[in-house]
Order: C-alpha cells, then sequence, then structure tokens
C-alpha cells in the first residue's frame, strides 16, 4: 500500500491536470519529440480508451467465432503455402520491436540513471 500512496503523491505532484498539455511534457528530459499518434492529454486517451470498449469487445466476439468456425471451414481443403508471408511477418515484428526498444531505451535509462530502480520501475 505503501508504493500505491507514494505513486499518487509522485503523480499529483508532478501533474496538474487542468495545465497538462500532453504526456511527454510530464518529462521535460525526454530524448525526442512525440510522433502524432504518442500526442495524447490524459484526457483525451481516457475518452479514447472509454469510447472503444464496445468496438474491441465486437473484435473478440469476432475472434472467438472464427476459432469456432475457421478449423470447421478448412477441414476438407489443401494446406496453404505461407512461408514468404510469415517470413514477412516475422521481419516486421521483428524491425518494430527493434525500433521500440530503440525508442524506449533512452527515456528508461534516463529515468532510471537519475531515479533509481524504485523510480524507474514503479513510478513510472
Amino acid at each position: 500500500m505503501e508504493s500505491f500512496d507514494a505513486f499518487f503523491d509522485y503523480f499529483f505532484k508532478t501533474v496538474d491536470p487542468n495545465n497538462v498539455t500532453s504526456a511527454y511534457k510530464l518529462n521535460p528530459d525526454s530524448y525526442h519529440e512525440p510522433y502524432w499518434f504518442e500526442d495524447w492529454t490524459p484526457v483525451e486517451a481516457k475518452t479514447f480508451i472509454y469510447r472503444s470498449n464496445k468496438f474491441v469487445f465486437a473484435l473478440g466476439i469476432l475472434y472467438m467465432i472464427f476459432l469456432y468456425l475457421g478449423p470447421k471451414l478448412m477441414k476438407n481443403r489443401k494446406p496453404m503455402e505461407l512461408r514468404k508471408p510469415l517470413a514477412l511477418w516475422n521481419f516486421f515484428l521483428s524491425a518494430v520491436s527493434i525500433l521500440g526498444v530503440y525508442r524506449g531505451s533512452f527515456d528508461y535509462l534516463s529515468i532510471w540513471i537519475k531515479g533509481g530502480h524504485y523510480e524507474a520501475l514503479c513510478l513510472t
């Protein structure tokens, strides 16, 4: 419970919800400017999450239907040759993962160096 209180103390001392222009403005030591899809205020992010939950639920239901019907539809069909599309997908996934680590590692390490292990893992 102590770490939970410490988080809220840190958050409310750092963030004035009436004066936040972007989540990236919270970290003035950021090594990069946000991309267009990263520059959301906390209010915009919360609104997006609340408005999109029905859509995500519908996608989950469609996925469950596909899991049930997919094997039945493909039962008597010849297997598809997916070696090249899967290789392309794996390359794309690896490239995006490498870019994500590169993008986030500078900010994360700067927080770790300045604030230590507790701040880097518990307060950010």
